[in-house]
């Protein structure tokens, strides 16, 4: 898969990673001197189930310098959702599901007033992540993504595909469990 990781620090950066290891073709976006320091050195992460570090990295800083992916992660600071939004809408017209891993319990809300009904996939991951220095090594620990929405078939056979490659664990389902009384 062609996927686009929109916030590239500790949560984007692991999944990324991970992700390119996994064989698909990831492109980073990341701002000022943390896409210096990816530019320069790659992306190193230091993980309890295995370290990986990318030589070369495809790293830009700007949604607008993208096309042709087939799903773009998000994993910016909540305030930069609307923002990230706007800029994410051609890529969605193109058929490009947004998986946002981003905390808070309106960010799906927020994505969905600004892109195609059916791109946005609801998702939570559960994830210790941190930037360790300016060499962007990545220090976490156990990850699990639940992504959950109505999206082409397609593209969510090709998430699960992608994240089993990866060596991810997880689950995917194609709604929300609900609590019974």
């Amino acid at each position: 898969m062609k996927i686009a990781v929109v916030g590239s620090g500790g949560v984007g950066g692991r999944f990324g990673a991970r992700l390119a290891v996994g064989g698909n073709a990831i492109r980073f976006v990341a701002r000022g001197q943390h896409l210096e320091a990816i530019q320069r050195n790659g992306l190193t992460i230091r993980s309890s189930r295995g370290d990986v570090h990318l030589d070369k990295v495809n790293a830009v800083d700007s949604v607008e310098k993208m096309e042709n992916i087939d799903l773009v992660l998000i994993a910016v600071k909540l305030w930069d959702t609307e923002e990230v939004a706007r800029v994410l809408r051609p890529l969605a017209e193109q058929g490009a599901a947004i998986l946002s891993l981003q905390n808070g319990v309106e960010k799906d809300d927020v994505l969905r007033r600004f892109l195609p009904p059916g791109s946005v996939l609801g998702g939570v991951c559960y994830i210790s992540a941190s930037i360790a220095s300016l060499e962007l090594s990545i220090i976490m620990d156990q990850s699990s993504a639940l992504p959950s929405a109505n999206i082409l078939a397609r593209r969510r056979r090709g998430l699960r595909c992608s994240c089993r490659l990866a060596g991810m664990r997880g689950s995917m389902l194609t709604r929300l469990p609900t609590s019974r009384a």
